[in-house]
């Protein structure tokens, strides 16, 4: 049985002008080529692509080559609302650092370990979904990559 592609999770905030070239070309070439595949569904991370034109683009020329997977937005938004109400639950430090409940959901949905971000938030929600009871739905999983070098590791060793 081949093994599953790889899935990672691509965040705006890493998105600006000249993001792919300049702070992840060997992501970049890995996305292109259909080595590693992203997601994407949702009303909120729709909409919050849909704002950046350079990620939109990408993320057209991914789905039209076959190496982008789709999530249907009602499933996205109710995962996404499940976990805002898990976490709504938790303390207000949680809340204050898991503004991007969205991304661990989709995470969760189509089993993505990797999310691309500069967001140090993210992070930081991931460790205080780990000390409550919502790190039993695996929502927690997400390793986080700020920079290439960051996931050429991963991508060697096989984590990703």
């Amino acid at each position: 049985m081949p093994s599953r592609t790889p899935r990672i999770l691509i965040d705006v905030s890493v998105a600006g002008k000249n993001f792919m070239r300049e702070n992840f070309p060997l992501l970049m070439k890995h996305l292109l080529s259909g080595k590693v595949h992203t997601v994407r569904g949702g009303e909120k991370f729709d909409g919050e692509v849909s704002r950046c034109s350079n990620l939109a683009r990408l993320f057209n020329i991914l789905e039209d080559a076959g190496y982008l997977i789709r999530v249907d937005d009602t499933e996205a938004n109710n995962a996404t609302e499940e976990l805002s109400t898990e976490i709504e639950k938790q303390s207000k430090r949680c809340k204050h650092a898991c503004d991007d409940p969205h991304l661990f959901a989709l995470g969760k949905l189509r089993n993505v370990t990797t999310v691309a971000t500069s967001d140090k938030r993210i992070g930081s929600c991931r460790t205080l979904l780990n000390r409550t009871q919502i790190s039993r739905q695996k929502y927690s999983q997400l390793t986080v990559v700020e920079t290439d070098t960051d996931y050429k590791k991963l991508f060697d060793e096989k984590r990703l």
